[in-house]
């Protein structure tokens, strides 16, 4: 299995005014990066209070360093490895079951 591309964030701010070329003229952009820029509200939830702010995220598909592949593999084995269990769980519940009840 190869490796896959995910998605990075590469850079993230949240400032009170409005964000400006000269805010994130720093970053060596690629033709493919995705740039999301908003306004948000202020708002209360019941535990803080948030003022209004713009955001902007830059996101980046990147391909999945060494570690992240030898996680996702061993993440791939355990699903396997349940799916193969499970399937033997319900096996033997079905033999029990037929034993029990036959041809009824």
């Amino acid at each position: 299995m190869e490796k896959i591309l995910k998605e990075k964030r590469i850079f993230s701010d949240i400032q009170i005014n409005q964000i400006k070329w000269k805010d994130i003229k720093h970053i060596e952009f690629e033709d493919d990066d995705i740039i999301v820029c908003c306004y948000v509200e202020p708002f209360i939830t019941s535990n803080e209070q948030c003022p209004e702010h713009y955001a902007i995220h830059i996101t980046r598909m990147v391909e999945e360093t060494d570690d992240e592949y030898v996680a996702r593999m061993n993440d791939l084995k355990e699903y396997k490895f349940f799916l193969e269990t499970a399937k033997k769980l319900r096996y033997n519940t079905y033999l029990k079951l037929k034993d029990e009840f036959g041809n009824e």
